[in-house]
């Protein structure tokens, strides 16, 4: 599912103008451990992909330190659209 992170942009010694980042978030999963039928499986680490980035309307290439510290970002602020559930032990 796309979501969006608004920030702002600074280019060429400009007045900072307000961005829309446009990406996608895969949240990971832990490693599980062997089962008896599974010799388990290796954790996962989160994903985000930046899709695309508007300035002002105009879709823009986001510079490396940009894409770096807006994936970062997101990273560590990003919050799930579904509340996420605990798996019950019965």
């Amino acid at each position: 599912m796309n979501r969006t992170h608004h920030t702002l942009v600074s280019r060429h010694d400009e007045d900072e103008t307000d961005a829309l980042v446009k990406y996608t978030y895969r949240p990971g999963c832990p490693e599980r451990g062997p089962t008896y039928d599974c010799g388990g499986e290796p954790a996962e680490p989160p994903e985000v992909e930046i899709l695309k980035v508007t300035v002002g309307g105009v879709q823009i290439e986001p510079t490396e330190a940009e894409f770096g510290a807006w994936t970062t970002w997101i990273m560590n602020n990003h919050e799930p659209e579904e509340p996420e559930y605990e798996e019950k032990v019965w």
